[in-house]
């Protein structure tokens, strides 16, 4: 369970330092981790996108897709996207840390 969010966090970090092509690549590999997880162990996707802290209302509203290859984008494109948000909030509470400290 936890090579997954591992893999993605490392992942996620990469792909953020460089291009948007990396992203693109994130997201694919993503894709593929959630389709897998999808057709043998679904409990435990839904599960490490709760500890990913992904509402419940986003992904309600990709699993009414109808196409599982779409449902598998839309759900690695979430993930995603919460892992970029997370980022982005390290960082600031990272600079607000070091500006204090200068203080």
């Amino acid at each position: 369970m936890e090579s997954f969010l591992t893999d993605i966090e490392q992942n996620a970090s990469e792909a953020l330092i460089s291009s948007a092509r990396n992203e693109e690549e994130v997201v694919e590999y993503i894709r593929q981790r959630v389709a897998s997880l999808l057709d043998q162990q679904p409990d435990l996707l839904f599960s490490w996108m709760y500890r990913l802290d992904v509402y419940e209302s986003k992904i309600k509203s990709v699993l009414a897709m109808s196409n599982s290859s779409d449902i598998a984008l839309g759900l690695a494109q979430l993930i995603w996207d919460r892992q970029k948000q997370r980022h982005a909030t390290k960082l600031k509470y990272r600079k607000r840390s070091d500006s204090q400290g200068r203080e």
